[in-house]
């Protein structure tokens, strides 16, 4: 690993801190690093979510989940399991890939409105040091929608998921593009914050309903 390699882990670091300014500062074209943010980001939120998906939706391990060992659908043999092992990857790839996408090509949409001459392919490296808090997102999503399943939903776990595990991590995504917007185009907080917002309120738009489903639960 070459001493830029070593930097950029040491920017991953920084960017979850308080020192994120100075990480979008340093990342700022036509120096941005891809390959090392995009691959933690791919990499940790993927075997997060796995791992939750493995234990959640098999009986392989015999763990029972919040009291409940036969939660969505039940797969008894390693075959079983291995026959969805190919599109399940593929599947989280394309939609998290396509998501990073997607926010690259608002990012760079806006730029290009102001007249700022960044090039795409930085765009997506920005985008990749900005979803770092992000990782835990899909995980916390599968578990929100097994908590909603459930008759009687634990209200502490209930709260835990919901709050430090999806929600916090959307606003800290929020503040650091916001933070790394504010440099990059140089605009106001009032514009950067709306630009930063709008893709992630549609994100979790697409969560309501189950949100919904696990606070009447809970609550019922």
């Amino acid at each position: 690993m070459n001493h830029s390699r070593r930097d950029d882990w040491e920017r991953l670091l920084k960017v979850v801190s308080f020192s994120s300014r100075e990480v979008f500062e340093e990342i700022r074209p036509p120096s941005t690093p891809i390959l090392v943010p995009a691959l933690f980001v791919l990499s940790c939120a993927f075997f997060l979510w796995l791992t939750l998906y493995v234990l959640t939706f098999t009986d392989l391990l015999s763990i029972p989940l919040v009291g409940d060992p036969n939660l969505g659908i039940a797969i008894s043999s390693w075959q079983e399991l291995l026959a969805l092992f190919v599109p399940i990857p593929l599947a989280f790839f394309f939609v998290y890939i396509g998501g990073a996408v997607i926010l690259a090509s608002w990012y760079f949409a806006i730029a290009r409105h102001y007249r700022v001459d960044i090039l795409w392919e930085h765009w997506f490296g920005f985008t990749c040091w900005t979803l770092v808090p992000m990782i835990i997102v899909p995980c916390s999503r599968l578990f929100i929608l097994v908590l909603g399943s459930l008759d009687d939903p634990p209200l502490v776990l209930s709260i835990v998921v919901l709050v430090l595990f999806y929600l916090l991590p959307v606003v800290w995504t929020v503040c650091l593009t916001q933070q790394g917007l504010r440099i990059w185009i140089a605009k106001g907080k009032g514009i950067t914050l709306l630009i930063s917002v709008v893709p992630y309120l549609l994100y979790v738009l697409l969560s309501v309903e189950k949100i919904v489903e696990l606070v009447k639960g809970v609550f019922s």
